[in-house]
């Protein structure tokens, strides 16, 4: 068996989501909505090297990145 990269360095969440292997985190982006108001509002995220921290970042960066002009965030920004 050839050994795989999973978390490819020096690519950004835009370029990962359309590669053959993606874990989905964007849970995340609901749990961040729901507290970005509150008291509980700051996160810390620990994890192992090479355990996608860069990616989940990238990924909350473009997500907040698409507001539209009145500083709502997209339509994603509801759990269905």
């Amino acid at each position: 068996m050839s050994n795989r990269v999973f978390n490819p360095g020096g690519m950004n969440y835009l370029e990962i989501i359309n590669d053959k292997y993606y874990i989905d985190k964007t849970d995340l982006i609901f749990e961040l909505n729901e507290r970005v108001n509150t008291s509980r509002k700051y996160i810390c995220v620990t994890r192992p090297r090479r355990f996608g921290k860069t990616v989940t970042t990238n990924m909350l960066s473009a997500y907040y990145k698409c507001n539209n002009s009145n500083g709502e965030t997209n339509k994603t920004d509801k759990k269905k």
